[in-house]
C-alpha cells in the first residue's frame, strides 16, 4: 500500500457544533509523509495523538497557540478512503459540522479523487493482545491480518438499548455502511451541556436527539442501528491520529472518545518503544 492524497483543492463551510460559528475549510493535495495537518494563519497542529488536548465531548488538537476542535469526523474520512497526506487550511476553531455524520467529507473527497505517492504507507501488524478499560468500558485489541472492529453499546434508553456490529473495514464497507451514521444526543442532556458552552451550533438538522421514548428528529434514524455505526465512525478518526495504518482485532466495549484516544496513544506507545 501506498501513501496517498488528494488529486485537488476542496472547499467547505459549514458551523461548528459546538462554537456555532461559521467555519470555512480549504483541503489541499501534500506530498508524502506530511501527514493530515491543520493550518491557520501560519500556525500548524498535526493530527497526532500527541496534539489530543480535549476528548470528554470531541476530539480537539493543539499545538503552541494553535486549537482546532472536533476535528474526529474529517479524520474518520480520510482514514476510511485510505488518504493519509492533506494539508487542511481551516478559518475558524473547529471543523464544519454538516449534518453530524461524514458524508459530505466523504463524497466530496470521492468526487475529487485520490492520489497515490511513490512512498509506500507504514502498516503496523499488531503481535500481542493489548487491552485498556475504565470501570465496565473496555477496548481489547488482538492480532488479525487487517482491521476488524467489533463494537458492542448498551444504553438504558430503550430505542437503543444494546446493540452490536462488526466489520471489516475497507473502503467500500465504510463509505456505505459507516460513513453516513450521525452523532447523537439526549434532551436531558441539551441544557447542562448548553450552559458549558457546548453544543450551539446543535439542532435536529446536524445530530440525532432522543427523548425518553422518542426519537425528535422527524425522519427518524437513517439505520436501525446508527447510535453504533456513529461509534464505529468516531473510533475510526481516532486510529487517524496513528502515524501508521493498523492491522489488529479491535474490540470495543461501550467506549468512547476519552477511551478511544487511551487506547491510541497506548499503541503509538508500544510502537514507539519497538523502534
Amino acid at each position: 500500500m501506498y501513501q496517498t492524497t488528494i488529486r485537488e483543492e476542496v472547499k467547505f463551510e459549514s458551523v461548528g457544533l459546538h462554537t456555532g460559528n461559521k467555519v470555512k475549510l480549504v483541503l489541499k493535495p501534500a506530498k508524502e509523509d506530511t501527514g493530515i495537518v491543520f493550518l491557520k494563519d501560519n500556525l500548524i497542529v498535526k493530527a497526532d495523538y500527541n496534539n489530543v488536548f480535549n476528548d470528554k465531548f470531541e476530539i480537539s488538537l493543539k499545538s503552541k497557540d494553535l486549537e482546532v476542535k472536533t476535528v474526529e469526523h474529517l479524520l474518520s474520512a480520510f482514514y476510511g478512503l485510505g488518504i493519509n497526506n492533506v494539508i487542511c487550511e481551516i478559518c475558524g476553531e473547529e471543523v464544519p459540522f454538516y449534518d453530524g455524520s461524514c458524508l459530505k467529507f466523504v463524497s466530496a473527497l470521492n468526487r475529487i479523487g485520490i492520489k497515490k505517492l511513490r512512498k509506500k504507507m507504514r502498516i503496523f501488524d499488531l503481535k500481542k493482545e493489548l487491552v485498556v478499560n475504565k470501570d465496565d468500558r473496555y477496548i481489547i485489541a488482538l492480532p488479525h491480518k487487517s482491521l476488524k472492529i467489533s463494537y458492542f453499546v448498551h444504553y438504558e434508553n430503550p430505542l437503543i438499548g444494546s446493540q452490536f456490529k462488526e466489520i471489516y473495514l475497507t473502503k467500500d464497507v465504510f463509505v456505505k455502511e459507516i460513513s453516513k451514521a450521525r452523532t447523537f444526543g439526549w434532551i436531558s442532556q441539551v441544557r447542562e451541556q448548553r450552559e458549558m458552552g457546548l453544543i450551539k451550533g446543535g439542532n435536529l438538522s446536524n445530530a440525532i436527539l432522543f427523548g425518553k421514548n422518542k426519537i425528535l428528529n422527524k425522519q427518524g434514524l437513517r439505520y436501525k442501528d446508527e447510535v453504533i455505526r456513529h461509534k464505529i465512525l468516531d473510533l475510526i478518526g481516532a486510529l487517524a491520529l496513528l502515524p501508521f495504518r493498523i492491522n489488529a482485532h479491535i474490540i470495543a466495549i461501550k467506549s468512547g472518545h476519552s477511551l478511544d484516544i487511551e487506547f491510541i496513544k497506548k499503541i503509538g506507545g508500544v510502537v514507539c518503544q519497538r523502534r
